[in-house]
């Protein structure tokens, strides 16, 4: 049986994040500033807890269109995480996981313990999966170096309470500077 392809690449993707190697110079660092400054793993563990939908991915330089295709979207509460992907026209859910996630030594990671693919148990199941993370604004980046070297890099916006959700990023409309 074949898996579609969107599918196939969060699974191989996840599964290629098992052998991380660390990438320090994302360590919960800001990079809107002159001189970089490390969070805490607290400070990285409150700004986690919410709602997120992905806007950009990369993997190994190449962009990823998925998130144009699809909407992705993670909740994280204090101890637990979910993410699901669905398509906006119909918006049935065609992939997701979850399980728990902690933050240490700057790292945040997830262990998925459920899932919505037939290779779930094999490819990620208990499995940790560590990234490196800074925050820019309302924008989460997390990375991570795969084991060829390349680097994975990933763009979260916080979803406002207010916000459909079942819009895609390229179809929202930018905010209009207000007039003076």
């Amino acid at each position: 049986m074949q898996l579609p392809r969107c599918a196939l690449i969060s699974v191989c993707t996840l599964a290629l994040l098992w052998h991380l190697a660390p990438h320090p110079s994302a360590l919960g660092q800001r990079q809107d500033g002159p001189s970089p400054t490390a969070l805490s793993d607290d400070d990285i563990r409150q700004q986690l807890v919410g709602s997120w939908r992905i806007v950009s991915a990369s993997f190994g330089g190449v962009p990823s269109e998925l998130h144009e295709k699809s909407i992705t979207i993670k909740h994280i509460t204090p101890v637990h995480i979910i993410w699901i992907g669905y398509q906006p026209d119909d918006r049935r859910i065609f992939r997701s996981a979850g399980g728990s996630w902690n933050v240490a030594q700057g790292k945040y990671t997830e262990t998925m313990r459920y899932g919505l693919d037939e290779n779930f148990k094999q490819s990620i199941f208990g499995k940790e999966f560590a990234f490196d993370c800074r925050f820019e604004g309302d924008l989460w980046i997390q990375s991570a170096t795969l084991p060829d070297g390349s680097e994975m890099i990933e763009t979260w916006q916080r979803i406002k309470p207010d916000e459909d959700v079942s819009m895609r990023p390229i179809d929202m409309k930018p905010e209009e500077p207000a007039l003076e």
